[in-house]
């Protein structure tokens, strides 16, 4: 009797150990739908604690758009000016701080860096495995594509051609100025499913944290930017943002990290982008923020991505 009594303590000690800390999504009350179905924004939870947002943004329509701003030393007016004189006939969606910047006294993009066209930096950097690809012109302008580096040297199909970045950068880097392309490059978390954490150990140091993926499911492709805006472990919850992407029944292609150091921006439009939220309530009542924690900077931004509505 016991010794049962002791298997059946130990069995809801595994249940609650393995089940608190999970991440999940509800409703959002005080967010606009008028996107439609387009772009939904749910709340984060974490063991009954609000901790962030998540917004789906679906590709399925071909109206919802990614476009990549960047500090470009040979253009005198800075990558935020340039997006507040881009965005006065767009509809914008969303704003967030991307890739990382060579350094605080080098404030430009790190590694592999193109805009519309505009080389800004021509060499892959070795310790930044994902390349985000955004086309610039056609029917899949607005798309994202996520290139592992270091998977067939980063291969990548453009215009029928096959390119790897990584073992010829300067012809990739070409051809993306002649498509009018973006591309950037951060780390990667997961490719099509598979855990890529090459670039780095489990660390306990925590900050705010902006995770990026590209998912499926039922035929059609999604992005998601989850924002966190307190104090987290940066792998726990990469790993934990991606097993809740799996429960809700997506396919990860890629999960990414955004940056969010020195120059960490975030914001959520609304009324025809005249406005941004800047809080959320969230459902126990705890207040969210919905900007970064260096919004006051963000006219120094070394780059950002912007999702719109066209």
């Amino acid at each position: 009797m016991e010794k049962k009594i002791i298997i059946f303590l130990l069995l809801l000690y595994f249940i609650a150990h393995n089940s608190h800390g999970q991440l999940s999504t509800t409703s959002t009350q005080g967010i606009t739908n008028e996107f439609g179905s387009d772009v939904v924004t749910k709340i984060i939870e974490e063991s009954g604690n609000t901790v962030g947002t998540i917004t789906y943004l679906s590709r399925g329509s071909k109206k919802v758009k990614a476009r990549f701003f960047a500090y470009n030393p040979s253009n005198s007016i800075s990558a935020y000016q340039r997006f507040l004189e881009w965005k006065k006939d767009k509809k914008v969606i969303l704003l967030t701080s991307a890739g990382f910047s060579e350094s605080l006294n080098n404030p430009i993009c790190k590694g592999f860096c193109v805009e519309e066209g505009a080389g800004i930096g021509p060499s892959v950097d070795n310790d930044l495995d994902a390349l985000v690809f955004i086309y610039g012109y056609d029917a899949d302008a607005g798309g994202v594509v996520i290139i592992d580096l270091d998977r067939n040297f980063g291969e990548m199909t453009l215009n029928k051609v096959v390119y790897r970045p990584r073992l010829q950068p300067s012809t990739f880097y070409s051809a993306c100025i002649d498509a009018g392309a973006f591309a950037f490059q951060t780390q990667l978390f997961y490719f099509k499913d598979v855990p890529r954490f090459s670039w780095s150990a489990a660390s306990s140091s925590t900050n705010s944290r902006r995770f990026f993926a590209v998912l499926r499911k039922d035929g059609i492709v999604n992005h998601a930017v989850i924002h966190l805006p307190g104090n987290f472990t940066l792998t726990e919850y990469a790993e934990k943002a991606y097993q809740l992407l799996k429960r809700q029944g997506y396919e990860v292609i890629g999960l990414l990290n955004f940056d969010t150091g020195a120059y960490d921006f975030f914001r959520l439009y609304y009324n025809n982008s005249r406005n941004y939220y800047s809080s959320l309530l969230g459902n126990n009542g705890k207040v969210i923020s919905l900007i970064g924690g260096q919004d006051d900077k963000i006219n120094s931004a070394t780059n950002f991505i912007v999702y719109y509505y066209e």
